[in-house]
Order: structure tokens, then sequence, then C-alpha cells
């Protein structure tokens, strides 16, 4: 996470950065990338909440569509209420989805 976090307060100025998962970090990281931001960096990333970045895209869970890509994906009728039950613990959180299932397929396979 530090040398990452380096790159982003340091940034080169012909690069694009991509961050997925940026809620990982602390608000006192945030911050220090936020102020860097006037350094020429340009970032990416996905996040629950804004910290404080402008908002290209805001998406809204969508379970159609996740239920959708998970059927897509794997034909198992019982992944789907696995899919169900994660998108509704997670608040929509796709991720937690994709997570859930890939430990439910896991355990099938072990």
């Amino acid at each position: 996470r530090k040398a990452a976090l380096d790159k982003l307060l340091h940034p080169s100025t012909d690069m694009l950065y991509f961050m997925d998962g940026g809620e990982v970090l602390s608000a006192l990281d945030w911050w220090r990338i936020r102020r860097s931001g006037r350094t020429g960096l340009k970032l990416i990333a996905t996040l629950h909440n804004s910290r404080g970045l402008d908002i290209l895209h805001r998406t809204t869970p969508d379970w159609p569509l996740t239920k959708e890509l998970v059927t897509s994906l794997h034909q198992d009728a019982r992944l789907e209420e696995v899919a169900r039950s994660a998108y509704r613990d997670s608040r929509g959180n796709v991720r937690e989805v994709f997570r859930a299932c890939c430990w439910t397929c896991a355990r099938d396979e072990a």
C-alpha cells in the first residue's frame, strides 16, 4: 500500500492511474492524494464514497444486471441464491457478490 500511495503522491505527469477499491485508503491518505492533485495527478478510482473527489460516473445497485452477469458466467441455479443473498447483505456491492460466488464454487470443487 505504501509504494502505491507514494506513486500517487509523486505522480508521473504522463501517466493516468487507475485504482480499484480506493475505500481501503484512510481519510488522511485521501487528503494527501487530493492535495497532490495540484501536481498533475490523473486518477480514476472506484469508491463507495466520493472522498472529496469529483465523480465522473455514479452507479446504482442493479439486481437484474448482477443476476445476468452471474448466470452468464456459471449456469448453476444454486449460485443465483448465493448471489442474491450476497447482493442483499452487501447493499448491492457486486464485488462482494462475485466473491461469495467464487467461495461457493471453490467449496464445491474441494
